[in-house]
């Protein structure tokens, strides 16, 4: 409101319709005044909670290999559509945010001095160049970092029926087409950086990404989707369940070796390409 931005405000306006239709959704789908009648209503029963969560996420393995083949392999298959969708979303994202860097920074840039753009291009090299004489960030780092954002992910999206983790997710994919904008109009190859900056360890991180985040979007479709004979908890429950499935067999292993390569592969294949 201070400056006058009625886009942000028409989006917040947008988005409180969005959120509104998913509660009324929920309460068509879960709060049945006959259901509720019939049986006794959700407490804060910590054992139960604990029984329903450990059933769900051991199933009917009885090894950790057949928890792999059976129980993780049964989860992943179930998110076909929604990676699908952030397939798209991701395209669409990168796109849309490359050509908002290459449309607009030319603007910002233009009162600039070209021996200013010249010194940006040079720090930019220099930035690389220290990233791969000294590597300031661990792996540790990098994985720890991961799996904090990945977390939010969920943590938000359960607390938003997806909304706030799929904005989340949007952030993550707009940040990397705005930087190989950026890249573009200083006189990089876009591709090039991509191949070589992001691509190394981006084949382990995107899905680790794509999968949380397809888990947390399945998380919010079925939460304001009838479960006849569950209760609300019960489903809560069962869908962190499955969501753990995937974080501990699939998205960790991929985030710790996204992190070794983003640590000790890319920024030489980086500063190689970029010197």
């Amino acid at each position: 409101m201070f400056w006058g931005n009625d886009e942000a405000l028409w989006l917040a306006v947008v988005a409180v319709v969005i959120m509104a239709g998913l509660l009324v959704r929920l309460g068509l789908a879960h709060f049945q005044r006959e259901y509720l009648l019939g049986r006794e209503f959700d407490s804060l029963n910590l054992p139960w909670m604990w029984r329903t969560f450990w059933k769900e996420f051991r199933g009917e393995s009885k090894s950790v290999l057949g928890w792999y083949k059976v129980e993780v392999v049964k989860v992943v298959r179930q998110l076909a559509v929604p990676m699908l969708i952030l397939a798209v979303i991701a395209v669409i994202g990168y796109w849309a945010s490359y050509q908002w860097a290459v449309i607009n920074l030319p603007k910002l840039l233009s009162s600039a001095s070209s021996k200013d753009i010249t010194n940006l291009v040079k720090d930019a090299r220099q930035t690389i160049g220290l990233a791969q004489i000294n590597q300031h960030l661990s792996a540790v780092f990098i994985f720890t970092n991961n799996l904090r954002a990945t977390m939010l992910i969920l943590l938000g999206g359960i607390a938003s029926f997806s909304v706030l983790g799929m904005i989340a997710y949007l952030v993550n994919v707009g940040l990397v087409g705005v930087v190989l904008g950026v890249f573009k109009v200083i006189g990089y190859s876009p591709m090039l950086l991509f191949a070589a900056g992001l691509f190394p360890h981006g084949i382990f991180e995107i899905p680790a990404l794509m999968l949380a985040t397809a888990m947390m979007l399945r998380i919010g479709a079925i939460m304001v989707t009838p479960q006849i004979g569950k209760s609300m908890g019960q489903v809560i429950f069962e869908l962190i369940a499955d969501w753990l499935k995937v974080f501990l067999g699939v998205v960790v292993p991929l985030l710790a070796v996204a992190a070794i390569v983003e640590t000790y592969v890319t920024p030489y294949i980086l500063f190689a390409v970029m010197k």
